[in-house]
Parts: C-alpha cells; structure tokens; sequence
C-alpha cells in the first residue's frame, strides 16, 4: 500500500511539473466590435525596441516581421512603403520630423495606404516579451494585441523573435477565424 501511495504521489509530480512547463506565455486580446477579417492590408510599423550591446538592430526585427508574414493571409506594407508614398503624396518626410511629429504624421495619413498597421514592442527582461499591438488605420484605435514570453532558456537572439512572431501570426489567424465562425453562427 505504502509502495502504491509513493507511485502515485510521483505520477501527480510528474504531471503537475508537465503543466507548468508547458504553460502557454501568450495573452490575446481583441476588440470585439472590430471585424479582424476586414484587414487586408497591414502596414508593420518600426518597432518599439531597444537594442542591447551586439544585439538585434530594429531594422533586423523590422525586416524579420516582415518576412516571417510572407505566409500571412494579408497583404503586409513595410513603413519604409508608407514614408515614401506620404513623401511623394503628401510632401512629408518623416525622417527629418522628430519621433512626436512623425507618429502624429504616420498615423492622421495610414488609412489611405492600409486598413491597420502594427507595432511590435520588444522587452527584454530576464526573459524576451514581446507585444504585437494592431491599431485600425482609419481610428487609430487598438483593436488587437498578442503577447509572447519566451521560454527562460531562449537567448535573447532573432532566432528567437522569429519563432515568437511565427506564433504570432497564427494566433492570429486563428483569431480572424475564430470571429467569422462566430459571426455565421450569430446569423
């Protein structure tokens, strides 16, 4: 009896350590009165990010985000597109305008090249967090955030914000999905 009661003590360590290593560091949220599914096209806008001594640059994450969406069910605008088309249109450089000037600028102009745009910001703390906030273009209003931890033991490399933003879009996607299933069933 003894014997049963120890294996069966084991058995429930073993499954509780199981639960907690896979425990899911990602956090959605979604604007409930916005159709996710109305976004076509989807500016990325520069991240918010700080680079640490022989780290990633901003540019390497900006380009990494771009290219990990090439799979994406959107048709994704760098903002390098979008600061050449207000140069072009509208006569506005946002290279020289300080960082105050140039979102204001960004953000009264998006609507008319993309349906919303995103800003990723990354964090890097004893583990790498990242947020991928999507803002409608034409309110600039929040209307869908992701965030994902990476696991203790990743190192703070773009290896590892590739695989945060894979999981990224997936999520999503799975979201966009989720909406129209339940809008038909509302119907």
């Amino acid at each position: 009896m003894k014997k049963l009661m120890q294996m069966m003590l084991v058995i429930c360590l073993v499954l509780a350590s199981v639960q907690i290593v896979s425990a899911s560091g990602e956090k959605v949220t979604a604007d409930k009165d916005f159709q996710l599914s109305s976004i076509h096209r989807l500016v990325i806008a520069d991240p918010q990010y700080t680079p640490i001594k022989d780290g990633v640059t901003k540019a390497d994450i900006s380009n990494m985000i771009y290219a990990m969406g090439e799979k994406a069910r959107l048709q994704l605008i760098p903002n390098d597109v979008i600061s050449k088309s207000l140069q072009r249109d509208k006569k506005v450089d946002l290279t020289t305008l300080d960082k105050k000037q140039a979102d204001a600028a960004f953000q009264a102009n998006v609507a008319e090249y993309a349906d919303a745009y995103m800003v990723a910001t990354v964090v890097h703390n004893d583990r790498v967090v990242i947020f991928y906030d999507i803002y409608s273009a034409a309110d600039n209003k929040l209307v869908y955030t992701y965030q994902v931890v990476a696991d203790r033991t990743d190192p703070d490399t773009l290896a590892t914000y590739q695989e945060l933003t894979k999981k990224f879009y997936r999520a999503f996607d799975k979201s966009v999905q989720k909406q129209i299933k339940d809008s038909e069933k509302a119907k």
